[in-house]
């Protein structure tokens, strides 16, 4: 009977009454013993609500205290699969469907299993006709694409030819070229990012032709994905070239060597010139002739060597060599180097050699499926290490660190010290939804500040996924995930980065740069959109990450006071109260949570409808628009702002604005002449607000924000002037 009344503290203190008043005559001791023990126990049972976390478990695993590689070290050369060997190899790329590593020579296609333990070259895939020998091979979509001459001494030619994978059939299709001999026959074919085949061609031993837009000597050539037959000329003006393609961001390369003996390196263009044979690398040709460069583009590198042979590049991706994630390896059989380059987009770039094989015929240069470069020296597979054994320790892949993968994938981490956290107004980000996390090294405190970003600690990280719905219809539930960006506190300072999601989502790889990827998306009504993703650079992420804004965004005393569902102990809690009573801050709150700055979400309907406007131009705009943030028109949209101090209920946009009659920049009362929602609701880079990585309309926020113009009177602190 007395149990069941246990959780009513009411009376508890009653059934304590009725004990002391029984007991009273055994003395003044046992009542007080009495009396205090079940007073405790209705205090306890008052004040027992479970915490969100219940105890800070420390972070040992998701450590990072390195930058990445600035530049890469010099490196030597290491001999891989001892037991392979396939002289005059042309080409080595991964087939991922099998985990195999292709090997392509003139003879036939081998490839051998990565995962045996001592793997041996497997039998030819098929059999070439007579007088048959490949020059080039890339494989898409289960189908290979070959380059073929027909070494006939009476009519050689080049030409292309099909094999689907798993059949022992080579199909040669209705197109070729003559070539005087078979010393001229070059052309090079490469399988893109996009699902096209490309080809590209030599100049056959017809140099005048190559510059010509209508020849196929000297041409690049996207060829059709059902025929495979060139349809489409795109590049022209090359010798002998040779096609790579950057798995990571999508580039192809073309490499060319030129007969006066000059290497380069080119970036595939829509109808661009590369200038042979009236230049060859930067200059001209002959050396010491005249010539204009004008329509012809320049290579972003070159360099000349003593003869001509074969040349060619590969993108490394190893994680054994991270000082080499995402550059381009260039190697050549003139003098056997190992050139390293980074695209940075720039229109030149420079290169050091990286190693330099002492003897042997160098004959080709590719990778695995994972990025893993490897060069063939003597029919043998090499890799590439640093010299000193050493590597640069920050993750090129969120695999690197299986803590760091499971929270891209949006796993519970909190076991690993890793700490789930959500903002309650929303940054818009074209709809895509979000998963948060952050980690400090070991048991490391974080500095509270009542207003703006707390104070991380080196080591400190911010973990953030992109996860983007591909069917905006109702009831469909199919979406992707696109992105995981990282915010990591080095003794320097802040850096970002980025890391792209593979196609299976089993692993995202860190981006060098800023990349745009199309994601096709079925919106509400059934079109399809033909959406592009927008992966920033390194600098762009603090563009938004402002240090006026102390860098983190969400991370702050507002943003943070409210409750969440902590997904290690299932328990909804304030985040604010769960973090104090784990101990992760320096000090302790100035005050209880519901006394601190609470900011709402936007879409709180319990919220004012002003509150949620502010809500919304604190998440979306305040990161820049507030003192030293950056915003050009001396507004400052801070949540702590009355609104009458925000600067922007007495002012004219000085120019933006779009076309606007009578435009203001709020004007109470009619959103119709408000720029602020203007440019919300522009999708044009010179327009849009915010205006980094947004190319959709962030409807219902737009529908809250005029509906909170609307909703505003004018009085006697706003007077139009």
């Amino acid at each position: 009977m007395v149990i069941s009344f246990i959780c009513s503290s009411a009376l508890i203190l009653s059934f304590s009454l009725l004990i002391i008043t029984h007991r009273k005559i055994e003395g003044i001791t046992m009542h007080g013993i009495i009396f205090g023990s079940t007073l405790a126990l209705a205090v306890t049972t008052v004040s027992a609500q479970p915490y969100g976390l219940e105890e800070r478990v420390a972070n040992t695993t998701l450590l990072i205290s390195e930058a990445p590689a600035a530049a890469p070290e010099p490196h030597h050369s290491l001999r891989v699969f001892p037991a392979i060997s396939l002289p005059n190899t042309l080409r080595v790329f991964g087939f991922a469907e099998q985990n195999s590593l292709v090997m392509v020579s003139p003879l036939g296609v081998n490839s051998f299993s990565l995962d045996a333990p001592e793997p041996t070259l497997g039998a030819p895939w098929f059999e070439l006709p007579t007088n048959w020998q490949i020059l080039d091979a890339a494989l898409g979509n289960g189908v290979f694409a070959l380059t073929v001459v027909d070494t006939s001494p009476v009519s050689p030619r080049v030409f292309l030819a099909r094999h689907v994978v798993g059949t022992a059939i080579v199909e040669e299709l209705d197109f070729e070229i003559s070539v005087s001999t078979t010393a001229d026959a070059h052309a090079s074919i490469a399988y893109t990012m996009e699902g096209k085949f490309l080809v590209a061609f030599g100049d056959l031993g017809r140099p005048q032709l190559a510059e010509q837009s209508a020849s196929f000597e000297g041409g690049v050539w996207e060829l059709d994905s059902s025929s495979l037959l060139p349809f489409r000329k795109i590049a022209r003006g090359l010798h002998a070239p040779r096609l790579s393609v950057d798995s990571l961001m999508g580039t192809v390369f073309v490499t060319d060597s030129s007969d006066s003996g000059i290497v380069e390196v080119n970036r595939l263009g829509e109808n661009l010139n590369f200038g042979w044979p009236t230049m060859a690398g930067i200059g001209c040709n002959p050396s010491g002739s005249s010539c204009s460069s004008a329509g012809r583009t320049r290579p972003l590198f070159s360099v000349p060597l003593s003869g001509t042979g074969f040349v060619g590049g590969s993108v490394s991706l190893d994680s054994q060599a991270p000082d080499l994630h995402a550059r381009f390896l260039l190697v050549n059989s003139m003098d056997r180097a190992v050139r390293v380059l980074e695209d940075t987009g720039a229109s030149s770039l420079t290169a050091q050699v990286l190693h330099t094989f002492p003897t042997g015929a160098v004959t080709a240069i590719g990778s695995d499926h994972l990025g893993m470069v490897y060069v063939v020296v003597d029919g043998g597979l090499y890799s590439l290490r640093p010299m000193d054994g050493s590597r640069n320790s920050f993750p090129t892949r969120l695999s690197d660190i299986p803590a760091l993968l499971n929270a891209g994938l949006g796993q519970d981490q909190t076991n690993a010290g890793i700490i789930p956290y959500e903002p309650s107004a929303k940054l818009w980000s074209d709809g895509a939804r979000k998963e948060r996390f952050f980690a400090l090294p070991g048991l490391a405190k974080l500095g509270f500040q009542s207003q703006d970003g707390w104070d991380f600690p080196s080591g400190g990280v911010v973990i953030k996924n992109f996860i983007l719905p591909l069917d905006e219809r109702s009831g469909a539930t199919v979406e992707r995930r696109l992105e995981t960006r990282l915010l990591v506190r080095h003794d320097a300072g802040w850096g970002g980065y980025s890391y792209v999601w593979n196609d299976t989502e089993t692993d995202a790889t860190l981006l060098p740069r800023a990349l745009k990827r199309p994601v096709p998306l079925i919106e509400s009504n059934g079109d399809t959109l033909d959406y592009v993703w927008d992966y920033p650079s390194r600098t762009d992420c603090f563009r938004c990450h402002t240090s006026a804004a102390n860098v983190v965004l969400g991370l702050n005393t507002g943003q943070m006071n409210h409750s969440i569902t902590f997904p290690d102990s299932g328990v909804y809690d304030n985040q604010l109260r769960a973090y104090e009573h784990v101990g992760l801050f320096e000090t302790a709150l100035p005050a209880p949570p519901e006394e601190l700055e609470r900011i709402p979400a936007q879409n709180d309907q319990s919220a004012s409808l002003n509150d949620r406007a502010r809500a919304f131009l604190h998440a979306n705009c305040s990161y820049c628009h507030r003192p030293e943030g950056g915003g050009q028109i001396g507004t400052d949209f801070r949540w702590s702002v009355p609104l009458e101090e925000m600067g922007i209920l007495y002012d004219r946009p000085s120019g933006f604005d779009l076309d606007i009659v009578d435009a203001w920049l709020l004007l109470p009362g009619h959103p119709e002449q408000s720029v602020l929602t203007a440019r919300m609701e522009s999708i044009s880079p010179a327009y849009r607000m915010p205006p980094l990585a947004r190319s959709r309309v962030a409807t219902e926020d737009l529908e809250m924000m005029n509906a909170w113009i609307t909703s505003l009177q004018m009085g006697s602190l706003w007077i139009v002037k």
